[in-house]
């Protein structure tokens, strides 16, 4: 009963808060590694699951919107040519 009330929160924070294509991306990454974990590590799932969701709230506030934002940000810096010294 307490992991449904924060579910819409913890799919947010996965996805990022931020946009509105967060959430819904949040929500399918989590289905997805969820029942993944619930079939393959049944006994593990919450730990599993809570370790990430606690590793992505502290690395990635942004959530996984704001991680390929910057990653996209960073591969484009790196491909701009450097001006003639």
């Amino acid at each position: 009963a307490l992991e449904i009330a924060f579910l819409p929160i913890i799919i947010a924070l996965l996805g990022g808060s931020g946009t509105l294509v967060g959430p819904l991306i949040g929500s399918i990454i989590f289905t997805l590694v969820y029942q993944l974990l619930l079939v393959n590590l049944p006994s593990l799932t919450k730990l599993i699951m809570g370790s990430v969701l606690i590793a992505v709230g502290i690395g990635a506030s942004s959530g996984i919107v704001g991680l390929v934002r910057g990653l996209s940000r960073l591969r484009r810096k790196t491909y701009e040519a450097s001006p003639p010294y």
